[in-house]
């Protein structure tokens, strides 16, 4: 019978998903590889077999170096994702970003070029110094009934309905400060972004309370762009109060 070793095998080891994602900048040589892995050439060499073997890899005939084929880049794409979880593993047990949509969850590695922080009060301090940053326009859900900010910044503001209920002149308040609202049952998430530059996200805990002693904070634009694109999904499904 022959023998079965699954494709899957090919993203245990660190050093063939090195590989692979130098592949997808350029095409290298062993020597190449090796140099800038830190591997010996042998062991390069061992590795590129596997992942030639299972069709993520080819060599070219004429230039002698190899290259990542569509398939490979294809499945590094699909992995990432899985792979930026596993390294917070201990983070995502405890907390949902089942929420978001699909294609979404499907791109959560955008945020490896975070900043992973830790603790209520380093959290708090980042947001605060995210407003403060902020010169025009700042974008907040939040499970609280008014918005972080500063007079003339504009302002669109997140909530959960219920924090629209019984609150006195909301509505003109609201429309002196330049406040856009709109509301949700209840928020998938909580995030603020400055001026589409910088951006914090948190993730509710598994029994759906959002849980403020972790976020993600980053100025890197496409983890911004990440925060963007779920901001935008929510905002175009939520309701606009009647204020």
């Amino acid at each position: 019978m022959e023998k079965y070793s699954s494709p899957v095998s090919i993203f245990s080891h660190s050093a063939r998903i090195d590989i692979m994602n130098m592949l997808i900048e350029n095409n290298h040589s062993v020597t190449e590889l090796s140099d800038e892995l830190q591997f010996s050439s042998s062991e390069i060499s061992r590795h590129l077999s596997k992942l030639a073997e299972h069709g993520f890899v080819v060599k070219s005939a004429t230039t002698r170096r190899y290259e990542i084929t569509p398939y490979g880049r294809s499945s590094l794409d699909l992995f990432a994702p899985l792979q930026f979880i596993f390294s917070k593993n201990k983070y995502f047990q405890s907390h949902d970003f089942s929420k978001l949509p699909r294609y979404l969850q499907l791109e959560i590695n955008h945020l490896k070029n975070a900043e992973f922080i830790e603790g209520t009060g380093l959290v708090m301090l980042k947001m605060q110094q995210l407003v403060e940053n902020t010169q025009e326009e700042f974008w907040v859900m939040v499970d609280q009934p008014f918005p972080f900010g500063k007079e003339g910044l504009k302002t669109k503001f997140f909530v959960p309905i219920d924090f629209m209920k019984g609150v006195a002149d909301v509505g003109d308040v609201y429309r002196k400060r330049g406040i856009e609202a709109r509301v949700m049952d209840k928020l998938p998430v909580s995030m603020g972004i400055g001026d589409g530059k910088s951006g914090i996200l948190y993730f509710p805990d598994m029994s759906g309370r959002l849980d403020y002693s972790f976020a993600f904070y980053s100025e890197d634009k496409d983890c911004v762009n990440y925060f963007i694109q779920i901001w935008e999904y929510f905002w175009q499904r939520a309701a606009i109060p009647d204020l």
